[in-house]
């Protein structure tokens, strides 16, 4: 199953990270090896940083939990979405994994 990020959470982070990079590649009196390793390091970032911002975010939508809730009226019973608070349909049983008005996947502890 495919895993999501946040990509605006990654882009701060990566921001963060050029900007440590930069401060590093700033300073002056370090040997030739270690300025151009912050150097590679400072490009790096800055490749990252564009290449994040670049990339095609994915449509997706957060997953919202539920459970079902066993209603009593009058002399029968109903299962109600935790969510949405309906009643989808007659045939919605506590087994049923996500709720068909609302699409909450059910399975919060009852």
């Amino acid at each position: 199953m495919p895993e999501y990020i946040d990509k605006t959470a990654l882009y701060k982070e990566i921001l963060l990270l050029e900007s440590c990079q930069r401060e590093l590649a700033e300073e002056k009196e370090v040997d030739e090896y270690t300025f151009i390793k912050r150097q590679q390091a400072l490009e790096a970032a800055i490749c990252y940083r564009q290449f994040v911002a670049n990339f095609p975010a994915a449509d997706v939508a957060p997953v919202v939990h539920g459970k079902w809730e066993l209603r009593h009226e009058g002399y029968g019973h109903y299962w109600e979405c935790s969510v949405c608070h309906t009643n989808p349909c007659i045939y919605v049983t506590r087994n049923t994994k996500f709720c068909p008005n609302c699409g909450a996947k059910m399975d919060l502890e009852e």
